[in-house]
């Protein structure tokens, strides 16, 4: 899906017997999200889990959010560990700056969230309302054809059937990081992480102390 295709998305649950009822959302959610992989800065940690997760651009409510969501991952895919300076710059070498809102909203995601203590909790909460999102959009559009249908019922039940699953069966298939080579991940290492304890502990890792 282009980020055209993207931002036409329907924003509210349209002519289904609730006109003007607006689809299940929380921009503070994604705003925090976003946030929480401003705070990281790498393909690790809380984008990672994001995106194994399932979360995509298009799992976002607010296309800007959604446009900030694939401009991080495009950085963090060429290994760039970026920061609100990288991003904008990114999103202006792009022509979206405006398209997100400018450099203010920039400025008001990465004071969406103090700390990533809470990434799993965000994390959950945009996979989840964009589930109910999607499948509303399926169920509506099974509604209307059910109203206009004509033709071989079977076929009509298992196609039905097949856009309800499609949904919901993506709840069970993460998006799993892409493979590399050897020689392409000696090539392009990934960055250190954030020392906590020089030599001993970095961001995102584990430390067991026994006595």
């Amino acid at each position: 899906m282009t980020p055209e295709e993207f931002a036409s998305l329907p924003r509210s649950s349209g002519d289904n017997g609730s006109p003007g009822r607006t689809l299940p959302h929380s921009i503070e959610a994604e705003e925090a999200l976003l946030g929480c992989c401003l705070i990281e800065g790498d393909n690790g940690g809380v984008l990672q889990r994001a995106r194994e997760s399932g979360i995509e651009p298009e799992s976002f409510y607010d296309a800007s959010c959604g446009i900030i969501f694939r401009t991080i991952g495009f950085l963090a895919d060429g290994g760039t560990v970026f920061g609100t300076a990288e991003l904008a710059e990114e999103l202006k070498s792009s022509r979206q700056i405006d398209a997100i809102g400018g450099y203010a909203r920039i400025a008001h995601i990465s004071a969406a969230a103090a700390t990533t203590a809470q990434a799993s909790f965000f994390i959950d909460k945009v996979r989840q309302l964009a589930l109910l999102r999607d499948l509303i959009r399926t169920e509506i559009r099974n509604v209307e054809d059910a109203y206009g249908f004509s033709g071989d019922i079977d076929a009509f039940a298992t196609e039905a059937q097949r856009r309800t699953l499609a949904v919901t069966e993506r709840r069970h298939a993460p998006h799993w990081p892409k493979p590399v080579t050897a020689a392409a991940l000696c090539a392009t290492p990934p960055p250190t992480p954030v020392a906590l304890v020089d030599g001993i502990l970095y961001l995102g890792g584990t430390m067991l102390l026994a006595g």
